[in-house]
């Protein structure tokens, strides 16, 4: 994986073929990871697309400045981004209509499946052609032509497994091409680990382990929050040498915290306040030990310090922590809990 988008969760895919025992059977074989939904007509399928718009779009997330001191600029207008409401797609209703994959079949009554897909060519969401090996140069001209995105022949003998590489990668590029425009503007002054390769293939590593079905960019820093297959949240934290050095200089000047900077300093501890917490200048002095904890070491385009924590342990008196540390042996991950 080269990149990771700011958010993915599980939307239906749409699949128009007029056989209905087929579509009945490896609709059986997908449901364990996909919710298909099929249309058995292209034109009713044209009917029902023909007035769709992504539920979210990429400028919601971002909101002008209004009380900067260059708002009023003419040449300037600063910007800042809603993680909060990026977070909060979680809790969205919409998602379910949200549409990342559609499979056609090729021939269908009344119109092929490159013609429904050329008339579907502005929906943003990716499109799996089903042909036969005498259609294959058709499916390769519309691949070319960027009419679909992918083509499969029916007569492949791992159809159904194809079939769910295809929809996991065309899903995660789906989304990556929404988090696109905002990864532009984020990374106007820093880079962040989401568009690093090596911190991409981690994070599919963790996600495969972790069982994570959906994630939201969380922080500034390149922080998520995941959620799994049972709906339980996590946070991934994580800090780069540019962030703790700017923490560090944030309270230098204060001598209460030397013992913290110290260990920041020392790469033995990193701060892991989360968007749930109050700001670290808001708690005392005494409060701070329970949000530090040692991190793991992840080296990439530069030195990722990051671990897992869950939120929901949190108690309102002690403030106590539980930490999951993922850690990489070689091609493979083991998980252990740290109170």
């Amino acid at each position: 994986m080269s990149c990771v988008p700011f958010f993915y969760y599980a939307s239906p895919i749409y699949w128009i073929d007029d056989d209905p025992i087929f579509l009945q059977a490896f609709s059986y074989c997908l449901k364990e990871n996909f919710e298909i939904k099929s249309i058995l007509d292209p034109h009713e399928a044209l009917k029902f697309f023909s007035n769709y718009q992504p539920p979210h779009k990429a400028s919601a997330f971002l909101q002008a400045c209004e009380d900067h001191e260059e708002y009023d600029l003419p040449d300037h207008l600063p910007v800042d981004f809603d993680f909060k409401l990026l977070r909060n797609l979680r809790y969205s209703s919409k998602k379910q209509k949200d549409i990342p994959v559609i499979i056609i079949d090729y021939k269908m009554p009344g119109m092929t499946g490159i013609e429904l897909a050329e008339k579907l060519k502005a929906m943003p969401a990716k499109k799996i052609l089903l042909t036969g090996l005498p259609d294959l140069q058709i499916a390769v001209d519309a691949f070319n032509k960027g009419l679909i995105d992918c083509f499969i022949c029916k007569d492949n003998p791992n159809l159904d497994q194809e079939l769910q590489n295809q929809i996991k990668r065309l899903q995660r590029q789906y989304f990556i091409d929404r988090s696109t425009p905002l990864l532009n503007h984020l990374e106007s002054g820093f880079r962040l680990p989401q568009s690093d390769p090596a911190f991409a293939d981690f994070f599919e590593k963790l996600c495969l382990e972790k069982n994570i079905i959906e994630y939201y960019l969380s922080d500034k820093n390149g922080g998520m929050l995941l959620v799994n297959s049972e709906g339980i949240t996590q946070y991934l934290m994580i800090h780069t040498d540019r962030t703790l050095n700017e923490f560090i200089d944030l309270y230098e000047n204060d001598t209460e915290h030397t013992f913290f900077l110290q260990s920041i300093k020392n790469r033995t501890k990193i701060p892991c306040f989360t968007p749930d917490d109050k700001e670290p200048w808001e708690l005392k002095v005494s409060e701070w030990s329970n949000y530090f904890s040692s991190p793991n070491l992840l080296k990439g385009r530069e030195n990722y310090y990051w671990l897992l924590i869950n939120p929901e342990h949190i108690s309102a008196k002690s403030k106590a922590r539980k930490f999951s540390a993922t850690k990489i042996t070689g091609n493979v991950l083991s998980i252990s809990g740290i109170n």
